[in-house]
């Protein structure tokens, strides 16, 4: 393997391991959640909706593309970008948790504005793989790097936040997620090579042109309307089932959440080392039905043995639509 792709597969995975400690899922979600919960004392609906609230900046990635592509920030259409947003999640996360914010307003306004950040990020991310990966033809593999990542990065920031939460430790969860970012900034100078943009700004109109056109094609579509049904999940926050009912303790949630991550992160290898010799529509059939099996099965979680396993088991719908767009 060259310098040139070992410095993208370094880039690439640091970028997901920022989103997984910073807001996707976030090394201070489940320490957030609990204290929704329990000492400020939101109900389920409550909390999804916090949840769903902070969620919403990952459903305008198209706009932070069509921003990225239209106008160039300092010359550069990623790198400027990818610096700004870690710059901005680090400085909020470290004010939050020096500040010790806590209240229901200051949560979300915080959350809000980090997932924007890393939404946008992880644009600029997935951009960056797919110029370089059709490229060099490998573009499976840089997917799979991303969401193996993710996926163990995802382990260890919920099984670090689950000992958090279970000491009750909020601002240090919120201030310790600020060291992702803090590599993210020294990363991107480190690994991502981008020839300056002469032309700073492009006509963002034929950019919005192009993307109308698109979205009036029969593929585009199909493909939307797939990713929302996909999506559609109406199960509340399972912390309340498992706390409430089952009686778990916030570590062992924490842990619970880690092992989902952790096949996650097995699914991705699997995935990037058979992709290639696999016919795409059974891939995705199969993905399909394993999503759905994983939503059915939560209905038989009724101890901490059947949890571990149904966690592990589980396929996340996030990895799944990033297997979609793959196809």
């Amino acid at each position: 393997m060259s310098r040139q792709s070992r410095a993208l597969l370094s880039l690439l995975a640091v970028c997901y391991l920022v989103q997984a400690y910073t807001s996707n899922p976030g090394l201070a979600a489940l320490p957030i959640v609990l204290h929704l919960k329990e000492i400020l004392g939101l109900d389920a609906a409550q909390v999804a909706s916090f949840q769903a609230i902070a969620f919403l900046p990952w459903y305008a990635k198209p706009l932070f593309g069509l921003l990225t592509d239209g106008v160039s920030l300092w010359g550069y259409r990623v790198k400027s970008y990818l610096l700004l947003c870690y710059a901005l999640a680090a400085v909020l996360l470290l004010g939050a948790g020096l500040t010790g914010i806590s209240s229901f307003t200051g949560l979300l306004a915080i959350a809000l504005l980090v997932s924007i950040s890393i939404a946008f990020s992880d644009v600029l991310a997935d951009k960056w793989m797919v110029v370089r990966g059709k490229a060099a033809g490998n573009t499976a593999l840089l997917q799979a790097t991303q969401w193996t990542a993710a996926g163990l990065g995802g382990a260890s920031a919920y099984y670090l936040g689950g000992i958090l939460a279970q000491d009750g430790q909020l601002s240090l969860a919120i201030g310790l997620s600020a060291i992702a970012p803090l590599l993210g900034l020294v990363a991107v100078p480190l690994w991502l090579r981008e020839e300056r943009d002469h032309q700073p700004a492009r006509n963002l109109r034929a950019s919005l042109g192009a993307l109308w056109r698109a979205a009036q094609t029969r593929r585009f579509l199909g493909v939307a309307i797939f990713l929302v049904l996909l999506e559609i999940c109406p199960t509340p926050p399972a912390i309340f089932y498992q706390r409430d009912t089952l009686g778990f303790e916030t570590d062992f949630i924490g842990a619970l959440a880690a092992v989902q991550f952790v096949g996650m992160g097995g699914g991705a290898l699997l995935f990037g080392g058979w992709a290639r010799h696999l016919r795409r529509g059974w891939l995705l059939n199969v993905i399909v039905a394993c999503s759905a099996l994983a939503t059915l099965s939560l209905a038989a979680m009724t101890d901490a043995r059947s949890a571990m396993l149904i966690y592990f088991l589980s396929v996340s719908p996030t990895s799944s639509r990033a297997w979609v767009c793959w196809s």
